[in-house]
């Protein structure tokens, strides 16, 4: 669900509490969630910036994921497909205001729908594919919420 604007990961490091993490080459660290517990000695002397006010873990559990709400969200996307301009799900929904729903919901589900195969962004446009029959279960970005949620 994290796409930098660049879509490259090379400048991005997502850190695990693992003791054997190679960090040494990176100079400044986003903690966009509140770390539990995390002491990694090579972070001294570093710009490290920490989120000490929003839990992101309990952001991503409160998605709706019901297939009814995802229904509306690709409904309102297959009406308004001519009109809808952006590189990625965050972009698109900026300009778009996120067609009136919640811009965390229809991020989400952009993305699910994308991985699903029933939309694409190709050169600042989203094209929508109609007619594709797709399970829910098969997006691993669906499942993974799912879990959250059951944590």
């Amino acid at each position: 669900m994290f796409y930098p604007s660049s879509r490259n990961l090379a400048n991005e490091l997502i850190v695990s509490p693992a003791p054997d993490a190679e960090i040494g080459g990176y100079r400044d660290f986003v903690f966009l969630d509140t770390p539990s517990d995390f002491n990694i000695a090579e972070l001294e002397g570093r710009h490290v910036y920490v989120n000490g006010e929003i839990c992101g873990y309990k952001m991503l559990a409160g998605l709706d994921t019901r297939r009814e709400s995802l229904l509306e969200i690709f409904s309102a996307l297959r009406r308004e497909a001519a009109s809808l301009n952006g590189g990625t799900a965050e972009e698109l929904a900026l300009a778009c205001g996120a067609l009136g729903f919640d811009s965390r919901e229809f991020i989400f589900a952009l993305n699910v729908f994308e991985e699903l195969g029933l939309v694409a962004f190709s050169e600042g446009h989203l094209t929508v594919y109609r007619g594709i029959k797709a399970d829910l279960n098969d997006s691993v970005i669906y499942r993974k919420i799912l879990a959250l949620r059951e944590e």
